[in-house]
């Protein structure tokens, strides 16, 4: 039994001489909630889009994204995801955070797939 957890425990203890290298990615986009728009009946109206919706309500979302990364021939940014954040009270402060994995290790790759853009747009114009 003494050898068992012996065992069990040699390699927790000599955990903390062996420092790895890991990643935590969050970007995060603060902003003004702007004054309510009324939209336009139009067809296809916003509800066609599909898109996602996010309020103080629902304010969590677990979802994958579609992954594309730049490369040598193809320099740009990737593939967009368009969210829908409803029922906000106009001109309180929000913050939309957006958490992933690190799966690639920046020191050995010379493209970073490791970074994301994130933009609020407020204030849509939109054509009739």
């Amino acid at each position: 039994m003494h050898l068992f957890l012996s065992s069990l425990l040699l390699p927790l203890l000599l955990l903390p001489l062996f420092p790895i290298l890991t990643s935590a990615n969050v970007e995060k986009t603060i902003f003004l909630a702007p004054s309510p728009v009324l939209i336009p009946a139009l067809t296809p109206n916003l509800d066609d889009l599909g898109l996602q919706r996010l309020s103080p309500s629902v304010s969590y979302l677990r979802t994958q994204l579609n992954a594309s990364f730049p490369n040598s021939t193809n320099q740009d940014d990737g593939t967009d995801t368009w969210y829908f954040l409803e029922n906000l009270t106009p001109g309180q402060r929000y913050e939309v955070r957006l958490c992933w994995l690190a799966t690639v290790i920046p020191l050995i790759s010379s493209l970073n797939p490791l970074s994301y853009s994130l933009s609020t747009l407020q204030n849509l114009k939109l054509n009739k």
